[in-house]
């Protein structure tokens, strides 16, 4: 088996609370992911029928989490896999002169991240989740540009905290912008990510899980932690399920 950063993680073994910590998930399926004692693989529609959510509420946090199917198992992309994809991306658009700025043609895009060895279902998965949702189930799709950075953004700086370094900020925000289109850069800014991340000293950063960046620019916390009228919402909805 690969190891972390070249696959996604399987489900069945997803079960470090660590792992699935890039959005606020209802109790049901965090239930599924961080399990010790996790059920064998499984593909996508089984997963839906062992967990009291909706179709819709299931879909959505599937594609919230780029989560996919390889050869009939349901698959958690690992941070490190998620920027692979992205890198992927930012580069067969260059070298096919598709700008990620307008109208793309997922399939052209395709046939060139297959060449860098990613899953097909992979970036499939990561197009749907940054896809402007006018253009979903289309042959052809239009990215939308703040969701991007601000996803592009959070994927580098959680795969860069894993590695045993500090990471700087000049150093980040560098990195982040290069793996942007031009007319995307001038988003890719720290208040863009705020809750997501913090700064140990003045101009060191890691990414802080303890937070998550919604598409609406707001800073959320995992369900864990998750308090307010939202997670009272999801709590009195899935003890009902249950009974």
């Amino acid at each position: 088996m690969a190891g972390e950063q070249d696959q996604g993680i399987v489900f069945s073994i997803a079960h470090d609370p660590q792992k699935v910590r890039l959005l606020e998930l209802p109790p049901p399926l965090l239930d599924v992911l961080s399990s010790t004692d996790p059920p064998g693989p499984q593909g996508k529609q089984s997963i839906l029928l062992d967990t009291p959510l909706s179709s819709q509420e299931f879909d959505q946090a599937w594609v919230d989490l780029c989560a996919f199917e390889l050869e009939g198992r349901a698959c958690l992309p690992t941070p490190g896999l998620l920027w692979k994809v992205w890198r992927s991306i930012i580069s067969a658009s260059t070298i096919k002169g598709l700008p990620l700025d307008k109208v793309l043609d997922v399939r052209s895009l395709a046939s060139m991240v297959e060449d860098d060895e990613i899953p097909i279902p992979a970036f499939i998965a990561v197009i749907e989740r940054l896809q402007d949702q006018k253009w979903a189930g289309q042959a052809r799709t239009r990215l939308d540009p703040l969701k991007s950075v601000r996803w592009a953004g959070t994927v580098l700086l959680e795969s860069k905290s894993r590695a045993p370094i500090h990471l700087t900020v000049p150093e980040f925000l560098n990195d982040w912008r290069e793996q942007l289109p031009e007319s995307w850069r001038k988003h890719a800014t720290l208040d863009m990510l705020r809750g997501t991340y913090t700064q140990l000293k003045k101009d060191t950063i890691i990414f802080d899980d303890g937070g998550v960046m919604m598409d609406d620019g707001n800073p959320s916390t995992t369900q864990a932690k998750a308090t307010g009228p939202q997670a009272k919402k999801w709590h009195e909805k899935f003890k009902n399920a249950r009974r």
